[in-house]
């Protein structure tokens, strides 16, 4: 998952299912500018289709994936 941060600082993903569970998270410390998460397929419920934010003290953003195996 690719992302443009315009401050550096305490950011957290976190990944859900079709039915809006919450199936991975995580909070790293990340710098300013342009950052990738990798969420492997084992960390989350098998193939479909999923959610992910990515959040900030200032900012959200959502997105779509597709897991397929």
């Amino acid at each position: 998952i690719g992302f443009y941060l315009p401050e550096g600082g305490k950011t957290s993903l976190s990944v859900f299912d079709m039915s809006g569970r919450l199936v991975f998270s995580q909070v790293l410390d990340l710098p300013k500018g342009q950052n990738t998460w990798t969420v492997r397929a084992d960390q989350l419920q098998g193939e479909g289709i999923y959610y992910y934010q990515v959040r900030t003290t200032t900012e959200t953003a959502t997105g779509k994936m597709v897991l397929m195996k």
